[in-house]
């Protein structure tokens, strides 16, 4: 499976776990289901708003407000364009604006599919906000990033909401999902994912859009 694949499944899930209070419910592309849903991703899908250039992405993630209904439809509209944002977007990702570094990794963790854009995201795996880590890894994973897998674990134990969910969703149900799906194990609690890891993560490999253990 191609990265650009496995991004865009990702991507579906990701624009269905992280939704914004009073936005439209959309899905970006892909093949397959997104996790926690029973509608295939083409039944949720809207389309985009506006032509997107990359004065418009910087200006909607640099004035994103959760509070105006409009802000997570300029940001999927950025998605569906498609383009070639993510290297005008990553100085954003330090932005002090914690809305605007979420804003910028929402749009960046759904665009990413090539190396470089891969290495645009891999920091973010070591910050020290575990809602930024894990939605980091979370794209990753979906890419065959290995050292994803850990923190998303470490999110398991997490007690922090998904920002901006709607209905409120925790982090560690969005750190478990991904896990499921790409490594295709469940277990009971994160000891138990821990545990798994310390067993195998040497030996973890990506083959056909899954984590198998070589």
């Amino acid at each position: 499976m191609s990265a650009s694949a496995a991004g865009d499944r990702l991507r579906a899930s990701v624009l269905l776990t992280v939704v914004l209070a009073a936005a439209l419910l959309v899905a970006c592309g892909g093949g397959g289901d997104a996790p926690g849903t029973d509608e295939p991703d083409d039944q949720v899908q809207a389309e985009p708003q506006g032509t997107v250039t990359e004065e418009s992405a910087i200006e909607a993630v640099e004035s994103f407000d959760p509070a105006d209904e409009e802000a997570v439809a300029s940001l999927n509209d950025i998605v569906y364009d498609g383009g070639d944002y993510v290297p005008s977007l990553e100085p954003l990702l330090e932005s002090e604006d914690p809305n605007v570094r979420w804003a910028a990794l929402y749009v960046i963790a759904n665009l990413t599919d090539t190396e470089d854009e891969i290495g645009v995201l891999t920091p973010i795996l070591e910050d020290d906000e575990v809602i930024f880590s894990v939605m980091a890894a979370g794209s990753l994973a979906g890419l065959g990033v290995v050292d994803a897998l850990p923190a998303l674990i470490g999110g398991l134990s997490s007690t922090a909401q998904l920002p901006y969910s709607d209905p409120p969703q925790p982090l560690s149900s969005f750190a478990l999902l991904t896990l499921e799906r790409y490594t295709g194990e469940t277990f009971d609690d994160a000891d138990e994912w821990q545990a798994w890891w310390d067993d195998v993560g040497s030996s973890i490999v990506w083959e056909d859009g899954q984590y198998v253990s070589d």
